[in-house]
């Protein structure tokens, strides 16, 4: 069973990025949401057990799994929970961010053929997520890690944007 909402003008395809990707099968206007998504909520603490007993979900979570807190992630637990949206791959450049925990929209008119992409900087505060960039973006990055939120040019860009919880941590940083 899929367990996440996929907007219907999105599809999955071969990306520059990584393998798989998610793409505008039509133009799509600024403001529209293309994903709810579903899943589990795992406690980072909790990720060494499922390591040793599923590794089959440990492997899917690391891949796929967002933060929504400190020590938690959101994540389909197996593959065949997926639906196109879990091909989203990172951009520097991102055409899409979250409005609340689990809605993702455009942030500008996205063309027909485009890929859909989320910066991770949005959604992520653990190091378990540090990763080699590869979308090869104009101002690409070349890695994402656990600390790329805390950047002011990356908040401005985002603001509104991030998960909830780092808006806080960058609201208390911006007193």
């Amino acid at each position: 069973m899929k367990i996440s909402w996929t907007h219907e003008a999105l599809i999955s395809n071969k990306s520059h990025i990584n393998k798989n990707g998610v793409f505008a099968k039509r133009a799509i206007k600024k403001g529209v949401r293309v994903a709810v998504f579903g899943g589990y909520v795992v406690s980072i603490n909790d990720l060494s057990k499922i390591q040793k007993s599923n590794k089959s979900a440990y492997q899917t979570i690391l891949d796929i799994g967002y933060q929504v807190d400190d020590d938690l992630i959101f994540s389909p637990v197996a593959k065949t929970q997926f639906s196109v949206i879990e091909y989203l791959n990172h951009s520097c450049e991102a055409n899409c961010g979250f409005v609340g925990e689990i809605n993702l929209v455009t942030l500008r008119n996205i063309a027909k053929g485009e890929e859909i992409t989320m910066d991770y900087a949005t959604c992520i505060t653990s190091k378990l997520f540090n990763m080699k960039c590869e979308c090869a973006a104009a101002n690409c990055r070349k890695k994402v890690t656990a600390d790329d939120w805390k950047r002011s040019d990356l908040q401005k860009k985002y603001r509104g944007h991030f998960q909830p919880f780092i808006e806080r941590k960058i609201k208390a940083l911006t007193k």
